[in-house]
């Protein structure tokens, strides 16, 4: 008969369960955000400020058709009817500064229209 050691057999439990949680708090490898950390996105913070607040973008697009480059983030925000949303940051390209953001469920619904 095989017996095992509580402690061990909880110490298992434990790390497969944080393992799991880590695995629920990404999306491709991404943290996944909450709509109350996007909302401390603003007009005139700079690309350090916002990768401080939010991480690293899951895609950057180098130029959209007004010239700015655009910034795509996944959230989570259960208060929308469809909660998984995506975040667009759009930065001014003489300044480098937040000049707007958008959000939607999936790119179609970029303001831009995914340009």
């Amino acid at each position: 008969m095989i017996r095992f050691d509580a402690t061990l057999v909880r110490a298992a439990i434990l790390a497969a369960c944080v393992s799991l949680l880590a695995a629920c708090a990404s999306v491709g490898g991404y943290k996944q955000l909450t709509a109350a950390e996007v909302a401390k996105v603003s007009a005139g913070q700079s690309k350090e400020q916002v990768r401080e607040t939010l991480g690293p973008p899951m895609r950057i697009d180098a130029r959209n058709r007004r010239g700015q480059e655009v910034w795509s983030y996944a959230f989570l925000d259960p208060n929308q009817t469809e909660p998984y949303r995506l975040l667009w940051v759009y930065f001014d390209p003489a300044t480098g500064k937040v000049v707007r953001t958008g959000s939607g469920e999936n790119r179609s619904m970029d303001p831009d229209g995914g340009s």
